[in-house]
């Protein structure tokens, strides 16, 4: 096995594991936006 493809391999687990750990921030964020958007007074 080539190093590339040792580091291609561990490249593809570290992005999906930070993706896994991001995800619910990004949520969290996401919806604290929507929440300010509404309390601003826009209708919805």
């Amino acid at each position: 096995m080539y190093g590339s493809d040792i580091l291609n391999e561990a490249w593809r687990r570290g992005r999906m594991a930070l993706s896994a750990c991001l995800r619910p921030v990004c949520d969290k964020a996401y919806e604290s936006h929507q929440l300010s958007l509404s309390l601003d007074g826009s209708p919805g």
